[in-house]
């Protein structure tokens, strides 16, 4: 956990691992998925994978409305995001670099633009095709969960990553119980 902790500037106490990408989202959602109700909105891009767009799906089961954003030349333009954030936005969740065209989104900005609208918007970052090309700091991201998987950066399949920023731990609830949740 320092390690890997050291390489995208987060505490080892905010490492989780799990068995790739789209398992780190998932628990992501998991453990938040009390805190979305009715009339909430989840804003993701339309460029997402679907590892980062299929579990959303979980919260419009309690009622949540998903809002798909723009792009621009394969970028998610930060002023859109600001354009449609509402009182009511939950979750926003982006790719830090597109699957397909290898586009990166300015994920900093877009934290930035999130946090300064409302800081209890839940901001979380699939990583997974960034980590091994670009440099990755999830405090200058601002990002509540960042997720990603090893085998990108040349490690064995099923070995995921789920940053859980500290500043959230007390709202999240554990999404698979076990000895050490007593």
């Amino acid at each position: 956990r320092s390690v890997v902790g050291s390489f995208i500037g987060a505490k080892p106490e905010e490492i989780v691992f799990t068995n790739n990408t789209t398992d780190s989202i998932n628990l992501a959602i998991d453990s938040i998925l009390e805190h979305v109700n009715d009339h909430d909105i989840v804003l993701i891009s339309i460029a997402e994978h679907h590892s980062n767009m299929l579990p959303y799906l979980k919260c419009v089961k309690n009622g949540a409305k998903i809002k798909f954003v723009g792009v621009k030349s394969g970028i998610i333009e930060p002023d859109e995001i600001k354009a449609v954030l509402s009182p009511k936005t939950k979750i926003v969740a982006v790719a830090h670099c597109s699957n397909v065209l290898g586009n990166i989104n300015d994920v900093e900005k877009i934290g930035a633009i999130v946090k300064e609208h409302n800081p209890d918007i839940f901001f979380i970052v699939d990583g997974a095709q960034a980590v091994a090309h670009i440099p990755v700091d999830v405090k200058k991201i601002r990002a509540d969960f960042y997720a990603f998987s090893g085998h990108k950066m040349y490690a064995p399949d099923g070995i995921g990553v789920l940053y859980v920023n500290e500043k959230i731990h007390h709202l999240i609830k554990p999404a698979r119980a076990g000895g050490g949740t007593i």
